[in-house]
């Protein structure tokens, strides 16, 4: 976090109505998203499904894979300002810090003035913007798959989410449902399971 550019922008993100992305509407998110993006330095890394199943498949953690894109980030973000008015980084914690270091691959920008904070959306503004850019960037990418698949993909892990992924497996296949979401999740195996029953 730079202190200038944050003392600069902060009262901005409190006139926005920044504050944690949990608590906010999916409509709230891209309207305050698509103002953000327009003056807070960021970095927005994602690993489309295909990856991340190849990831998974070869024994990588889901902690592993955040640590290794937040890391990427970090430094990503630190190159794009004045590194001499930093005076910290957090991050909203997701793995203690032993645990996060030893899965990024490499090392930590500015390890010494790196920190981890539990439920940092509460307590952090910046941790709040991020995570709204982080959250417009999950819902614009579902409103794609859902246009690509002629059909709503819903969010969550819900009933109405087996009922679609079992339709998508009639529609397209196990293939195309594979291609865009996590393999190793309850619902694919759940969706096959409908499918299975209705062709009894």
């Amino acid at each position: 976090m730079c202190r200038l550019c944050f003392q600069k922008n902060v009262q901005i993100l409190k006139t926005l109505g920044v504050d944690d992305s949990k608590k906010l509407t999916d409509a709230k998110i891209v309207e305050l998203a698509e103002q953000l993006v327009t003056f807070i330095p960021h970095s927005l890394l994602t690993m489309n499904n295909d990856k991340y199943n190849e990831k998974q498949q070869v024994g990588w953690s889901q902690v592993k894979m955040k640590a290794v894109l937040h890391n990427e980030a970090i430094k990503n973000v630190t190159q794009k300002m004045d590194t001499e008015e930093l005076d910290y980084i957090v991050i909203d914690q997701f793995a203690e810090s032993g645990v996060y270091k030893r899965y990024a691959l490499t090392e930590l920008p500015f390890s010494s003035k790196t920190k981890f904070e539990t439920k940092g959306e509460s307590k952090s503004i910046a941790i709040a913007a991020a995570s709204i850019i982080s959250r417009y960037a999950f819902v614009k990418h579902m409103d794609s798959l859902s246009r690509s698949a002629k059909m709503e993909i819903p969010k969550g892990a819900s009933n109405k989410v087996d009922l679609t992924a079992a339709k998508l497996i009639e529609r397209k296949g196990i293939a195309y449902l594979d291609g865009i979401s996590k393999k190793h999740f309850a619902n694919r195996q759940k969706a096959e399971k409908l499918v299975q029953k209705k062709h009894k």
